[in-house]
């Protein structure tokens, strides 16, 4: 098994950047890494603002971000059972992969 590895915002960015640099984008020239990192910023601020304001937003082959309720339920602490606590309704950032994501999950996983 490979070592998982995590992606900070400049590391993505430095990849999308190589990636539009070796595939000879016409606007490569103008894009530096930290031009790139500021719009990947810009992108998830809109991302998050957007689905708090209720949109769903949907990339296609990609997948669909949007808000969810999780209902208020009854919990207990499981070393003492007989202590219940009431967790409140609250609102989720939710995100469902689409059918296309899905597949290339599953031929990587098998």
């Amino acid at each position: 098994m490979t070592k998982k590895l995590t992606y900070s915002r400049a590391k993505i960015a430095a990849k999308v950047w190589e990636a539009i640099a070796t595939n000879n984008c016409s606007f490569a020239h103008m894009v530096s890494p930290t031009d790139m990192s500021t719009f990947i910023l810009y992108l998830f601020e809109q991302i998050e603002k957007l689905v708090l304001e209720g949109h769903d937003l949907e990339f296609r082959g990609f997948g669909t971000f949007k808000r969810a309720v999780r209902k208020a339920r009854i919990g207990r602490n499981p070393r003492h059972p007989e202590v219940v606590i009431e967790v409140p309704e609250k609102y989720v950032m939710a995100f469902r992969a689409s059918k296309q994501l899905n597949k290339k999950f599953e031929k990587v996983v098998k």
